[in-house]
């Protein structure tokens, strides 16, 4: 999540905004997201989204959001990310309740 979140900084204009909720609706139960007002997800990158080695950022190895992915598929989570129409991304994360 941390990843996540350092790109929405590093792509931002002046923006971001992380907001927790927990939900009923079956089968997740926590949601978090992560919303900035930069450029928004490049086409080519959104389409590779999930790959290893995917950036447009010369500092950048692009294994960030490959293995946040990855992590939150180990937890039986999932993670949405998209464009939205004002400009900017959105990230979702939604994890399961964890078992008691």
């Amino acid at each position: 999540m941390i990843n996540i979140i350092e790109n929405a900084i590093k792509a931002a204009h002046s923006n971001v905004v992380v907001h927790f909720s927990i939900t009923k609706e079956s089968p997740f139960k926590f949601e978090i997201s992560i919303k900035d007002d930069g450029p928004g997800i490049p086409k080519d990158v959104m389409e590779k989204l999930g790959e290893p080695f995917i950036s447009r950022r010369k500092e950048s190895m692009g294994l960030g959001i490959f293995l946040a992915n990855a992590a939150i598929e180990r937890l039986n989570g999932s993670i949405e990310m998209l464009n939205m129409k004002e400009g900017g991304a959105l990230s979702i994360i939604r994890l399961p309740q964890p078992a008691l």
